[in-house]
């Protein structure tokens, strides 16, 4: 499917900003459909996930069989499986009876991956998106590129609180920095700021080493306990394709509703890390008598921050929210464990007027593509940015290879890859929703 411009220049199928796990998961489906061209770009030097957070213990939440594409194409050559057999240690994979695998591990099948696909681009930034004579045209320092399709994979950015950026640095930074940060936390004063897993993780490592210990260490989150991933099997099918078609198909009010109730599905900590953390402290406090350097507060809201120049030191304001007191504390190292934010990529920025945004999110229909002004025949596709439409699972890696493949069969306009009518639990829509791909129409959900 590669089409001729007017002018005689290669218009590809597809153009793709970003390379994360979902472009590279929509790259590797696309690597045995010959009658697809495509390219994908990203201004990092290589492909990294997370690096910042690639602690030796931290694991994944999800199965690593929820990867590239093994959900959707189990023979296909980019399945972690796949990975362990090319570096010769699968059988060692087995016989380690890993209940989740170390994200560094999956950090390093991505890379692989990565290296082995020949359309990916890497160290080139996408500078401008624009529509004209019936494509679209990216723009990099070096390269002008047509194409029919676009998808964006540009991901999240760290998100601080705005009050807060003027002081980030090197003693005040995101999770996204802690390991290039982490290197001699003895005898200081830390605060990790958030009640989720990348703040759980960050706690763990910062207790692991009893000699690197800081003098004070708090632990603050606006949250009204430290609470745990729910891991349950009737919970895993909110990341089933037949809960993603259910939700779709609610409304707005009901979808906000149940984002919030399902919170703890993909926002929790999972139970290992809290279990951990507790015998650690236990173990540091009472068996090794380190004393209780730590404190642990919670329904905390920080909201503000003082600089002591002369003594490179920083003064927080936090409140604590149920009884309306105000708390302070010196420290020496403040971590934001606050998540992250979808923005709009800046290389839209000319295009931004003729897609449709509210509150700066796209509105996405079920094929992932997004409303806006030009012909339906050229669709802008979303990975990755569609949660309040399309559920808890898709900010997760759970569905990204069933994502691609439906992003596929909409640029193909047929079934290309069969992604429909599995197996659930729970009745979650009684009624069939028709999809159309050109002039077929293909039953989806149950």
């Amino acid at each position: 499917m590669q089409l001729r411009s007017k002018s005689n220049d290669t218009i590809k199928t597809l153009l793709g900003i970003g390379i994360g796990p979902s472009n590279l998961s929509l790259a590797a489906l696309l690597s045995p459909l010959k009658e697809f061209s495509s390219v994908f770009f990203d201004s990092k030097k290589f492909f990294a996930w997370h690096p910042g957070m690639l602690m030796p213990n931290a694991k994944l939440q999800v199965s690593h069989l929820e990867d590239l594409v093994t959900l959707v194409d189990p023979t296909n050559p980019y399945s972690f499986v796949a990975f362990l057999a090319n570096k010769k240690r699968l059988y060692r994979f087995i016989y380690a009876k890993f209940n989740r695998i170390l994200r560094i591990e999956f950090n390093e099948y991505l890379a692989w991956v990565s290296q082995n696909l020949s359309n990916l681009n890497f160290s080139h930034h996408v500078e401008k998106i624009s529509f004209q004579d019936n494509y679209f045209l990216l723009e990099t320092a070096t390269k002008k590129i047509k194409g029919k399709h676009l998808v964006l994979g540009t991901g999240t950015t760290p998100s601080v609180p705005t009050w807060a950026r003027p002081y980030l640095g090197p003693t005040v930074f995101h999770s996204q920095h802690f390991l290039e940060n982490f290197k001699n936390f003895s005898g200081k004063r830390v605060a990790v700021i958030g009640g989720g897993q990348s703040s759980a993780e960050i706690i763990d490592a910062i207790i692991s080493k009893s000699e690197n210990l800081p003098s004070q260490l708090y632990w603050i989150s606006r949250r009204n306990q430290f609470q745990q991933l729910d891991e349950s099997s009737f919970v895993y099918e909110l990341f089933s394709p037949a809960y993603n078609e259910y939700f779709f198909n609610l409304n707005t009010e009901v979808q906000q509703k149940k984002l919030h109730e399902n919170a703890l599905a993909n926002d929790g900590i999972s139970v290992t890390t809290l279990t951990a953390i507790y015998q650690k402290l236990y173990a540091l406090e009472l068996i090794e008598k380190r004393g209780k350097f730590f404190q642990l507060l919670t329904n905390y809201d920080f909201i503000g921050l003082q600089a002591d120049r002369c003594n490179e030191t920083w003064r927080m304001t936090c409140e604590q929210r149920q009884l309306n007191k105000i708390w302070n504390a010196e420290v020496d190292i403040i971590i934001f464990c606050t998540g992250y934010e979808r923005l709009v990529p800046a290389c839209l920025t000319d295009f931004r007027d003729r897609i449709d945004l509210h509150h700066d999110q796209f509105t996405v229909h079920n094929d992932f593509s997004i409303a806006w002004d030009g012909p339906q025949t050229h669709r802008i596709y979303v990975q990755n940015g569609a949660r309040h439409q399309h559920g808890v699972a898709d900010t997760s890696l759970c569905l990204m290879a069933w994502r691609s493949a439906k992003i596929i069969n909409s640029i193909a306009e047929k079934e290309l890859y069969s992604i429909d009518d599995n197996s659930s639990a729970i009745d979650w829509n009684s009624m069939r929703v028709k999809e159309k791909y050109g002039s077929a129409s293909v039953t989806i959900g149950r």
